[in-house]
């Protein structure tokens, strides 16, 4: 595999609808940031 051509893979907090917080991983925002979710399993009507 070709070196540094992949994103950066590390943990956020995601926030559900409901308050709680589950980390994941992630190439979204960087190390420690906060996603607020405003539809999430629970939540979604279908």
């Amino acid at each position: 595999m070709k070196k540094d051509i992949h994103p950066e893979y590390h943990l956020v907090d995601v926030k559900m609808t409901d308050g709680t917080v589950v980390q994941m991983k992630t190439t979204w925002g960087k190390e420690g940031d906060t996603l607020s979710l405003e539809i999430d399993p629970s939540s979604h009507p279908a």
